[in-house]
């Protein structure tokens, strides 16, 4: 079950369940983690699918099918309890076309920063440097659970998300917070060219 977050129900989130649920015989748990924000999953299934066939049989195919596997489960590593078994990606070896709608989703979550805050993740993230100690307090907590999400999800609490969430930001936020991260990461993860 997905942590931090509660899984919601809308046309958008209903429609890839179901196809989902045709491909895998079951809903995916990161499917549901990601539900709050319908503009991220929609998006990372988009690439997976039509490409169905391919993951079934154990080959990603397409380069924005790998950059779908290498989001989902970073995300499942972020938001799931469990997040199982995560087949290891091949190398994301150039940004594909259609992988731009999710690359541009999920870098929305970084507008959740300021943008000094925004620099800090993208250099912790590409250059393992620690995040600067003049961040004022609410960007470093989100700034920190977004470095976290790209490179050590495991170390997020429930304590740190409910330090930055405050009364302000939502699951639909948090998401978003963490897509940011790992979309970061993905990126800087990509093979030498």
């Amino acid at each position: 079950m997905p942590k931090f977050v509660t899984p919601v129900d809308n046309a958008a989130v209903a429609e890839v369940r179901r196809e989902v649920e045709a491909v895998f015989g079951s809903v995916v748990p990161v499917v549901e983690a990601l539900s709050p924000a319908p503009e991220l999953l929609v998006p990372a299934w988009n690439l997976l699918r039509g490409r169905e066939r391919a993951l079934v049989d154990g080959d990603p195919g397409s380069p924005g099918a790998v950059v779908a596997l290498h989001f989902f489960g970073r995300m499942a590593a972020v938001l799931l309890d469990d997040p199982g078994a995560v087949a290891k990606a091949p190398a994301i070896e150039h940004w594909p076309e259609d992988g731009t709608p999710l690359r541009d989703a999920a870098l929305l979550g970084g507008h959740l920063l300021t943008e000094p805050a925004r620099e800090a993740v993208h250099e912790a993230v590409t250059r393992g440097v620690p995040l600067p100690g003049d961040l004022p307090p609410a960007d470093r907590r989100g700034a920190a659970l977004a470095v976290l999400a790209a490179r050590d999800p495991e170390r997020i609490t429930e304590d740190e998300v409910a330090a930055w969430r405050g009364d302000t930001y939502t699951d639909h936020c948090l998401v978003h917070l963490f897509a940011f991260g790992v979309i970061t990461a993905v990126e800087a993860d990509r093979a030498p060219s």
